[in-house]
């Protein structure tokens, strides 16, 4: 469990290290390993479970992976990135020693470029995911389930607002930061087209006690994934935002400011906005929600709309990103049924269902719902 002591992995090793699907078994040995052996010794000690042990290591170094492996794991899960400019060496390490590797990354570039590692993977019967987080085996999952009644899918929204009391982690940060005021895809009108990262901003109404959320354009791997998947869409729409308005707005100034030539990118200063976002603290909280909305017809031609939200409150929303690596885990594990058999290299898509999704929430505060409109107000 690479960054296992972080905001995601923590609770990650939680629902592993319990075995609620048969008490007779042992538990499932879970090693937490990153660069500060302290924290993860910190962090073994207040879990005080003996099936979880503590490890120091650099995934990203040759001498760290030979470590990481020296410990005979059979499932690495990587929480920890940076994904963005990642080389894969660790995921392909994995592939050539036939262990199971899963990871939380975001960004477009790395999970559509695992399928590299594809027939490395089948050859030493492993299985390596990408984007086992929110977006986009959670999105991919909701928009599956909310088509399943629609002959074709003409429009997909997705819209993400986290609580601002939350994870900020430098790794997820960067990754925002690399893409606002630059071109990000877009789909609409049935083509690839473009947008400056972090504009076209709007308002989604949430349910109580979210509300109304500011939400911008974002550069995810569902842009790349989900009009192949959905042959007839035309246009797909996929934002997310800061719950703060002043951050929000702050980070579309300086959208606008990259855009302009002003400011040549912000990744190097992520550090800096991780400081200046936390004096901002005060004024969020630990609710949080998304959506995914689907546009289509039905057989017998009638425009549908289906909608379906979570609400994350008393500081749940993370639990949301960290859900998909746990089912995978326990699968490949055999610890859940099904058994997950599949092999190769593949992004996080059509690998776990949004019923298991919302199996794994129950006793969470983790409140969903689904609208289905027959006859939808055009938008």
């Amino acid at each position: 469990m690479l960054g296992g002591y972080g905001g995601f992995g923590r609770r990650i090793v939680q629902a592993l290290t319990r075995d609620a699907v048969n008490e007779l078994r042992p538990p499932l040995r879970v090693g937490v390993a990153g660069r500060r052996g302290d924290e993860a010794r910190r962090y073994c000690d207040e879990l005080g479970a003996a099936s979880v042990k503590p490890l120091e290591l650099d995934a990203h170094a040759s001498s760290g992976r030979a470590r990481l492996f020296a410990a005979g794991p059979r499932v690495v899960i990587d929480t920890a990135g940076p994904f963005q400019h990642a080389d894969r060496a660790l995921a392909r390490d994995c592939a050539q020693r036939g262990v199971h590797y899963i990871d939380l990354a975001d960004d477009t570039a790395a999970v559509c470029g695992i399928i590299a590692l594809d027939a490395e993977a089948r050859a030493h019967d492993a299985l390596l995911v990408s984007g086992a987080s929110t977006v986009p085996a959670l999105s991919v999952a909701v928009a599956d389930e909310l088509a399943r009644e629609l002959v074709v899918v003409e429009r997909i929204e997705i819209g993400i607002a986290p609580g601002y009391d939350g994870p900020r982690g430098l790794a997820t940060i960067r990754s925002i930061l690399s893409y606002v005021g630059r071109p990000i895809p877009q789909w609409q009108d049935g083509r690839a087209t473009s947008a400056p990262g972090w504009s076209g901003t709007m308002r989604h109404p949430y349910p109580a006690p979210v509300g109304s959320r500011l939400l911008s354009c974002v550069d995810v791997p569902d842009m790349a994934l989900l009009p192949p998947r959905f042959p007839g869409l035309r246009t797909l729409e996929i934002r997310a935002g800061l719950e703060v308005p002043l951050a929000h707005r702050g980070l579309g100034g300086l959208a606008w400011l990259v855009g302009l030539g002003v400011l040549r990118g912000l990744e190097r200063h992520a550090d800096l906005a991780r400081r200046a976002a936390a004096l901002l603290n005060p004024w969020g909280t630990d609710t949080g929600a998304m959506h995914v909305r689907v546009d289509g017809r039905d057989a017998a031609d009638r425009p549908r709309s289906r909608l379906w939200t979570v609400v994350a409150t008393d500081g749940a929303g993370p639990q949301i990103p960290a859900t998909a690596a746990v089912i995978l885990a326990r699968r490949l594990l055999e610890r859940s049924a099904p058994a997950l058999e599949v092999r190769g290299a593949m992004p996080a898509m059509g690998l776990v269902s949004l019923a298991e999704f919302q199996r794994a929430w129950q006793g969470f505060p983790l409140r969903t719902s689904i609208v289905d409109e027959a006859d939808p107000v055009a938008r």
